[in-house]
């Protein structure tokens, strides 16, 4: 997600005060901590970010387990 946000130029507290959360929720997200994200935040980033909510939940799935398997490591 940080690759995305940064292409369409938003630091994380522009992101979060556009679709209202909060910085230290987008930096979670970032990190790999999607446990908590509901299908309406995602769709709002996606929206935001101008890409399908498939393609960005994709993306944060492989984020998720990239972290999880270098946890492991």
């Amino acid at each position: 997600m940080k690759g995305l946000r940064a292409k369409r130029g938003y630091t994380q507290k522009q992101l979060g005060e556009r679709i209202g959360i909060s910085q230290v929720y987008i930096s979670r997200i970032e990190n790999g901590d999607i446990d908590g994200l509901t299908i309406g935040k995602l769709i709002r980033i996606a929206k935001v970010l101008k890409v399908t909510p498939a393609y960005f939940l994709k993306k944060l799935l492989k984020a998720k387990e990239d972290k999880d398997v270098s946890n492991k490591s």
